[in-house]
This record gives C-alpha cells, sequence and structure tokens, in this order.
C-alpha cells in the first residue's frame, strides 16, 4: 500500500505559477478526488505526483521517501497514458493482455486480473474482439482504463477518463470501481468536475487557481464550505449567495429581505449563503416571500427559481408541485441552514451550528 506526501509543492511556466504551496497528506488505500473549475491545477498536480513534471519547489514523498529526483518510471505510479499508435492494429483483448508469449498473458494471475478489469470497465465479448483503432471515443477510454488498471500496482492516477462515457454508465463503472478499489486497498487519486463522482470519495480536494481552497470528506465540505468558491463549485445547483446588510434585527438584502442573526459578528456587510434543498415550502412559519421566475418539473422534484437582492436562488422541493410562473410562495428555512461569508468570501463560524457538531461529534 502507498501513502504520499506532499509539502510546500509549486509548479510555475515562466511566471505563471499554476500550482500553488500545495501540502496535504494522502494516505494508503484513500480514495481522493481532486476537483475544481477549469484552469485550477488539477492535473497539473496529478503529472507532479506521477513525476510527468517536475516541481518548481517543496517536496513530494512517497511512504516517507523523497521522490523529487525520480523520474515517472522510477516513481512507478500508473497514470492514464495514450494508447500507442502501433496498437491500432491489435485487438482490444490482446492490447490490455500485453506483449507477452500466449502462456504468459493467459498465466492464471494474468487471467483473473483480465477478467476483473473486463467486469469492472464493462467491457463485452464483442467489444474485446474490436481492432483498436475500431472504437468509438468512450469505447476507447474504457479500454485505456482497463490497461491502466492490469498493472499490478498499489496506486493508481486518473484524470477525467470517462468524459465521453455515457454519464449513466459512467456513474456505474465508477462505483465499481470504489467497491474494488476499498476491497484491495489500493490508493486512487482522481480529478474529476463531476459531482456525482466526487461524493463517492473518502476525501475530496478543491483547487481554484494552484491553490487549496479545502481539504474534507465529501459531506463535510458540502455542509460546510470554507468559502464561496468551495460553496459555488460543489452542488448542483450551487449554494445560493446574496449580499446582506447587518442591522440591529438581524440581516437584510438589497431589496429588503430580512434574515435572523445567527452568526457572531462585527462585520456590517456579509454574504448569505442557503442550499436550494434548505429552502423549503413554508406553513405556519415564512422565512421570506418569493416571486417565481421559472419552474423546472423532474418528477421526484421540482425547482423553482426566483430573484433574491441582485441574484437569482433556486428551490429544490419534493415531488411535483402545481404552480405558476409569477406566482408569490412563502419559503421556510431553519436558522441552521444559513451559512454566512464576510465580504471576501471567506465562512464566518456560527456558534450554534458549532455547537451542533461538537454533540454530535461526541456522541
Amino acid at each position: 500500500m502507498t501513502s504520499l506526501q506532499l509539502q510546500h509543492v509549486s509548479k510555475s511556466y515562466r511566471q505563471e505559477e499554476v500550482v500553488r504551496d500545495f501540502t496535504s497528506t494522502i494516505e494508503a488505500g484513500e480514495y481522493v478526488v481532486v476537483t475544481g473549475p477549469s484552469n485550477a491545477g488539477k492535473s497539473t498536480l496529478l503529472k507532479l505526483i506521477a513525476g510527468k513534471e517536475l516541481v518548481s519547489s517543496g517536496v513530494i514523498r512517497m511512504n516517507g521517501v523523497a521522490t523529487n529526483r525520480l523520474g515517472a518510471k522510477e516513481r512507478t505510479l500508473p497514470i492514464l497514458n495514450r494508447i500507442e499508435p502501433l496498437a491500432h492494429f491489435f485487438s482490444v483483448q490482446r492490447y490490455l493482455m500485453g506483449s507477452r508469449s500466449k502462456e504468459e498473458a493467459f498465466a492464471g494471475e494474468r487471467q483473473h486480473r483480465f477478467r476483473k478489469v473486463k467486469q469492472l470497465l464493462e467491457l463485452e465479448e464483442d467489444l474485446l474482439k474490436k481492432r483498436v483503432g475500431q472504437l468509438s471515443s468512450g469505447e476507447r477510454q474504457r479500454v485505456m482504463l482497463a490497461k491502466l488498471f492490469m498493472n499490478e500496482s498499489s496506486i493508481f492516477i486518473v484524470d477525467e477518463p470517462l468524459t465521453r462515457v455515457d454519464l449513466s454508465q459512467r456513474l456505474r463503472i465508477f462505483r465499481k470501481i470504489r467497491e474494488w478499489q476499498r476491497q484491495q486497498g489500493i490508493t486512487l487519486i482522481h480529478a474529476t468536475k463531476n459531482e456525482q463522482e466526487v461524493m463517492l470519495a473518502d476525501r475530496v480536494m478543491i483547487l481554484n487557481k494552484g491553490k487549496i481552497q479545502q481539504v474534507g470528506k465529501p459531506l463535510e465540505i458540502y455542509n460546510r464550505p470554507s468559502n464561496i468558491v468551495v460553496a459555488s463549485w460543489l452542488g448542483s445547483p450551487p449554494m445560493n449567495l446574496a449580499a446582506v446588510t447587518r442591522n440591529n434585527r438581524g440581516w437584510t438584502t438589497t431589496d429588503g429581505r430580512f434574515f435572523p442573526m445567527n452568526t457572531k459578528t462585527e462585520k456590517r456587510k456579509a454574504i448569505l449563503g442557503i442550499r436550494p434543498e434548505h429552502i423549503q415550502p413554508a406553513g405556519d412559519e415564512v422565512t421570506f416571500y418569493a416571486i417565481i421566475k421559472r419552474i423546472e418539473i423532474f418528477g421526484a422534484e421540482t425547482v423553482l427559481t426566483f430573484p433574491i437582492g441582485e441574484d437569482e436562488w433556486k428551490a429544490r422541493w419534493t415531488g411535483e408541485w402545481p404552480l405558476s410562473i409569477g406566482e408569490k410562495v412563502g419559503c421556510h428555512v431553519l436558522a441552521c441552514h444559513m451559512t454566512w461569508f464576510d465580504e471576501e468570501g471567506e465562512r464566518l463560524e456560527n456558534p450554534r451550528q458549532r455547537l451542533f457538531d461538537l454533540l454530535e461529534f461526541t456522541h
């Protein structure tokens, strides 16, 4: 089993710093997802770990041993590679089994690995008989990932490996890979923008402009984002945000909506964040009224869009709601579901929520 330690790792191309002072540990047998918007530094970070790129400063350790002077071959960290031109003439099965003698290729351990990988990546018999050069883009991505997993390794690095594969099949494949990774104690580092893939991980690292924004368990980050970058990135739809001003009674949006004071701060201005699923239809207690601008009914849920201050917010209500554009509806939000950020976008601590977290942790 393989663990990794990254200490103050930075990477620059000329004057541009694409990875900034990255420090974190990836434990042996852990499934870590690296995510963030385009140009966040995800791919560069994975290349630095694998030895495809050299760090500008800092140290990368593998099982405690510094690897800065080691190239990709010496590090022996399998990372997804392009298919070699010559392999386009091979059948998929021959490509996956490698250029070995027939006896070696079909030896017990190798054959067992092949059967498992074939099942993980859903490679049908007809596909295995095809030449690699005849594959569609989605089939080729599945075969490339299968080739990676044919390596006998305790660690794998994958960078958005199945973007051309149908979403439902992609998620099904990753759930199977997750189960296999857990059973085998494999360390898996996976870069992706897909939220459903992110939520499968043991831990998530969110990057933006080469810098770590937050590291933690998926639900921990989802429920307690450290800043508005994280709040806006994780979640579909993302967290609703609105500028607010403090008065004697609480917080007020630019269009006069009032929200109760549930965070301890001397700041006069802040940013309020509420997840769409935490805005629910009001009963006797109404937090605010909304004028519906757009309705999207998905069968199991209804998503409403409405203006708040200078922003558009969304609410997710369970089931089908026979509402109309322009209709005024009462909405209710529990105080514990209100997240507050300062004007710079950094999270403000909510004492009540912090107490709840501590009580939950001790029990």
